[in-house]
């Protein structure tokens, strides 16, 4: 029994170690442009936030894209 746990050992070792590669990071930041174009009748936007499920606490945002601000309603 001895001689198979080692066997075992020997044998998974390589597999173990070979699952483990360093991959690169990921860089999440981006630059996005949030300004519309130049030439536009958009004002703003009106976002949404659901709320977790069942708990009845949703929000209403308003971005206004002149001032780069944003408004919540409640």
């Amino acid at each position: 029994m001895k001689y198979l746990h080692k066997i075992l050992a020997i044998v998974l070792l390589p597999f173990l170690l070979g699952g483990c590669r360093k991959e690169e990071p990921v860089d999440l930041r981006e630059e996005v442009n949030v300004n519309p174009p130049e030439i536009s009748s958009v004002e703003g936007f009106y976002l949404l936030n659901e709320g977790n499920m069942g708990s009845n606490k949703s929000t209403l945002d308003y971005y206004d894209y002149s001032t780069g601000t944003s408004c919540r309603r409640s």
